[in-house]
C-alpha cells in the first residue's frame, strides 16, 4: 500500500517523455522557458512546454532518439532501454527506470515512440506506473541554426492521489527538463558547427491558448 501511495506521487513527474527529472539535483533554468500546467476533469494534468534552442532539428534529434543521451538530461535515471523496434526506425518501444532514492521506490515508465525525423515525436504508454500518458514532441525550425521545441501531453497516475501534488512537481520539473536539453543540444551544436542542415523558412509558433 505505501509503495503505491509513493508510486502516485512521483510517477506522473517523471513521464515527461518520458523526460523525468529531480528538481533539486538540476540546475536553475538560466534563460526564458514557458510552461503552462493545467488539470482537468478526471485527474488529468495537461502539459504544455516550449524552449528554443541554438541548434537546428537534426541535433537536438540526436539526443531524444538516443537513450544513453537521456543519462545527461534525466538525473536519477536508473535505466533507459529500447524493447522494441520497427525495421525502418519508424517506431520503438523504451523503459525508463527512475531511482528516486530511499525509502522512495524505483518508477517505471513503457511508451511507445513514432518518429517523423527531424520534426515530431509522438509518445503512448504501454506499460508501467502511469494510467495515461499520451505526448508530443515537436521541432519547429525558426532558422538554419535554431529550433523550437515544443511539449504537449496529458498523463494521469494509476494511483488516486491528490492531483495539486502532481502539477506541482510537474510545474517545478518542466523548466529543468527543458534546459538541460538544450544544454546539451547547444553543446553538440558548437562541437559539430558542420552539421548538415536543410534549408528551412522562418517560422513563429505561439502557444495554444487553453489547456494542450
Amino acid at each position: 500500500m505505501l509503495r503505491n501511495i509513493l508510486i502516485g506521487l512521483f510517477c506522473l513527474t517523471m513521464a515527461l517523455l518520458a523526460f523525468p527529472v529531480f528538481a533539486d539535483e538540476a540546475p536553475q533554468p538560466t534563460r526564458d522557458i514557458t510552461s503552462d500546467i493545467r488539470t482537468s476533469p478526471g485527474r488529468i494534468v495537461d502539459v504544455f512546454g516550449t524552449v528554443d534552442i541554438t541548434a537546428n532539428p537534426e541535433t537536438i534529434w540526436a539526443i531524444m532518439r538516443d537513450c544513453s543521451r537521456q543519462f545527461e538530461i534525466i538525473p536519477g535515471l536508473k535505466a533507459c532501454n529500447v524493447l522494441e523496434k520497427s525495421p525502418d526506425g519508424s517506431w520503438d518501444i523504451r523503459e525508463q527506470v527512475l531511482k528516486l532514492g530511499f525509502p522512495l521506490p524505483n518508477i517505471r515508465s513503457e511508451f511507445r515512440s513514432e518518429f517523423l525525423p527531424y520534426s515530431e515525436i509522438r509518445i503512448t504508454r504501454t506499460g508501467g506506473d502511469m494510467a495515461r500518458l499520451d505526448g508530443i514532441w515537436t521541432l519547429t525550425p525558426l532558422t538554419p541554426h535554431q529550433t523550437r521545441v515544443t511539449y504537449r501531453a496529458k498523463m494521469k497516475s494509476k494511483v488516486p492521489v491528490p492531483v495539486r501534488f502532481v502539477r506541482s512537481g510537474v510545474e517545478k520539473d518542466m523548466p529543468l527538463i527543458l534546459e538541460n536539453l538544450r544544454r546539451e543540444a547547444e553543446k553538440d551544436a558548437r562541437a559539430h558547427p558542420q552539421f548538415k542542415t536543410h534549408p528551412v523558412k522562418t517560422t513563429h509558433l505561439q502557444p495554444e491558448s487553453g489547456t494542450p
